[in-house]
């Protein structure tokens, strides 16, 4: 698979956010999903790790992903509300999660599925798209390119993928569950209104999903209240947008990646209020 023949110009749509210190963002994820490789092991994944070198000494096991497929037309799946977008796996072989020195960046890779995250750490600002981007490509040239001294087969993308997931604390752009609404555009909160006698909202919840049409792939949206526990327990927003598509000869892998990427901005703006954007767009 050549990476250089898509030659998507991604900076033109990205995130204006240097100095965004209150951004919401805590996590981002890019990712490429390919045929499973019968000659792949468990083993051969722990010597890719060991390739990266000693920016990367941290790793952890965690159970293999499920394949994911955007399926349209008659063979769409309906998948219930409030279900997880992705289920483990029961086979042997692991997903490796490994993390740099600093343990804001991490590479997954499991047979059919490779990830790269940047993780929020304290103190720290959240890279743009045109740093993450070409990261995600090295790591996956690295891993081509392992894959080939092996002898081990080489990739064939089917899907891609990208998921930005943004923490909203209580005390920032809102103070109790009435205030809810506030941080969206449009009322998408509770059906029972934040004002109905004697109720007073503890959880909450709303899954959607947009095709990103004409069938290039799919937005999935995830609003639901929760708890953070950084230092303290701290009462959240989540916020969680995954795009997902296919690749295809006509939508290459990273013509895929930046229609995920635009997609995910032009959503998140569009769903959030404009007093909500003004407060983050704001440094400390």
């Amino acid at each position: 698979m050549r990476l250089s023949s898509e030659s998507a110009p991604y900076n033109r749509l990205r995130m204006a956010h240097t100095a965004r210190k209150r951004y919401p963002l805590v996590e981002t994820v890019i990712g490429v999903q390919f045929e499973s490789l019968p000659k792949l092991t468990g083993a051969h994944l722990g010597a890719f790790w060991k390739l990266l070198g000693a920016e990367w000494p941290n790793v952890d096991e965690a159970p293999a992903l499920d394949p994911q497929f955007e399926k349209f037309g008659d063979d769409r799946e309906w998948q219930p509300m409030g279900t997880a977008q992705v289920s483990l796996r029961s086979d042997v072989m692991p997903r490796l999660q490994i993390r740099n020195v600093a343990r804001d960046r991490m590479i997954q890779v499991q047979n059919g599925r490779l990830l790269y995250n940047w993780l929020a750490a304290p103190g720290s600002t959240y890279p743009e798209y045109s740093e993450t981007r070409p990261a995600f490509e090295q790591a996956l040239a690295k891993f081509q390119s392992f894959l080939a001294q092996e002898q081990l087969g080489q990739i064939e993308p089917n899907q891609w993928e990208l998921t930005y997931v943004n923490h909203i604390p209580q005390g920032t752009v809102w103070h109790s569950p009435q205030d809810w609404d506030a941080v969206f555009a449009r009322p998408v909160t509770m059906p029972l209104g934040s004002e109905t006698e004697s109720l007073r909202p503890e959880v909450w919840g709303s899954q959607s999903r947009y095709e990103i049409s004409p069938r290039l792939g799919r937005l999935h949206v995830l609003v639901v209240n929760g708890r953070s526990v950084p230092t303290e327990p701290t009462d959240i927003l989540i916020i969680r947008l995954t795009a997902r598509g296919p690749v295809t000869p006509e939508q290459p892998l990273l013509t895929g990646i930046e229609r995920g990427h635009s997609t995910i901005v032009r959503a998140f703006n569009k769903m959030t209020s404009p007093a909500a954007r003004e407060y983050w767009e704001k440094t400390l």
